[in-house]
């Protein structure tokens, strides 16, 4: 497996209302800086349903390469096949 160069989980989904009445939700990572008592924003979102998708992805990709071994093993009539979830962890990463 492959080191994940993304910004480390667990990621977490908030709303936040802007100065010009504007509310956005927003993806949040851990922070080293206390002050930032939500963690770093790291993405704006127009929509709840997008932020909770968005703020899962690290926890998606680490089920998937779970499923990728398991994958190792030949298992015959899953829907679902190794190169599928190989090609996802691939684009997730960036290769």
């Amino acid at each position: 497996m492959t080191e994940s160069k993304h910004t480390p989980g667990p990621w977490k989904s908030g709303n936040t209302l802007h100065e010009n009445a504007d509310s956005t939700w927003d993806v949040y990572a851990p922070s080293s800086n206390p002050a930032r008592f939500n963690g770093d924003r790291i993405a704006e979102c127009s929509s709840e349903a997008d932020a909770r998708i968005m703020a899962t992805a690290p926890e998606l990709l680490s089920v998937l390469k779970t499923v990728e071994q398991l994958f190792a093993y030949e298992i015959e009539g899953y829907p679902i096949t190794a190169a599928s979830v190989s090609a996802a962890i691939a684009k997730a990463e960036g290769r």
